[in-house]
């Protein structure tokens, strides 16, 4: 045994159960994307679960770590995991991944964005953002 690491058998048949159903949707849609059609939910869960693993993964989205030119919270990227949260995704022109700083111009409202910030939805963003709040302070 060669490789110093296995995939488990779940992994890889999910792995491919998901490579066959986008291939089937592209024939469909060519402008298909999965990680496009799948990041509102990814997003909810960054901003609901709070789970160590999470709040790390949330922690690194938002926060500018090891960037010492421009510290702290990326204010762009909380509004666009806001807006991605709520099914509006932003990407750049004729790119098929999400771009984590574009805020959507069809998205949310101030109003809305605050409503889904303060429920019980965003549990997980708003510990982090109360810790940025008391290292401020």
């Amino acid at each position: 045994n060669d490789i110093p690491f296995s995939i488990p058998p779940y992994f890889a048949i999910l792995g491919r159960a998901i490579v066959t159903l986008e291939g089937i949707a592209l024939t469909g849609n060519e402008d298909y994307g999965i990680i496009m059609e799948t990041y509102p939910f990814i997003a909810r869960k960054l901003l609901s679960e709070n789970r160590p693993e999470i709040q790390q993964a949330l922690q690194e989205v938002l926060f500018s770590v090891g960037d010492s030119s421009n510290p702290g919270l990326k204010l762009n990227r909380l509004l666009a995991l806001l807006n991605n949260a709520s099914g509006a995704v932003g990407t750049k022109e004729g790119a098929a991944f999400v771009d984590l700083d574009a805020v959507p111009e069809d998205g949310l409202s101030l109003g809305d964005g605050l409503k889904l910030l303060l429920s019980d939805n965003a549990e997980s963003v708003r510990k982090l953002l109360e810790e940025e709040v008391e290292n401020i302070a």
